[in-house]
């Protein structure tokens, strides 16, 4: 229990920021798994309406002012997807 208003409002500010961190967090985990499993069901169609999603989901996750995930890990990331469905993609359409 704080003793200061001070204090006081500064355990209130950082209870609503880690609630918004885990949302937006939650909401990028779900993008990054939409795409991961468009391309496991082999639907490119869904893969490719996923991946803009996750891209700007992590855009602006990372951006100057939300800040909540580093900008080299999400970038190394959306890359690795990126990669993945580019192949996937392009090979269905070979193999069809």
């Amino acid at each position: 229990m704080p003793n200061k208003k001070s204090a006081a409002k500064r355990v209130r500010q950082n209870k609503k920021r880690a609630a918004r961190n885990r949302a937006a967090k939650s909401t990028l985990r779900t993008f990054v798994r939409k795409v991961r499993r468009a391309i496991e069901e082999e639907n490119p169609d869904a893969a490719r309406t996923a991946l803009p999603q996750e891209e700007g989901g992590k855009t602006r996750i990372t951006s100057r002012e939300e800040g909540k995930f580093p900008r080299s890990s999400a970038s190394r990331k959306s890359t690795i997807l990126k990669n993945r469905s580019i192949i996937f993609v392009n090979y269905l359409y070979v193999a069809t």
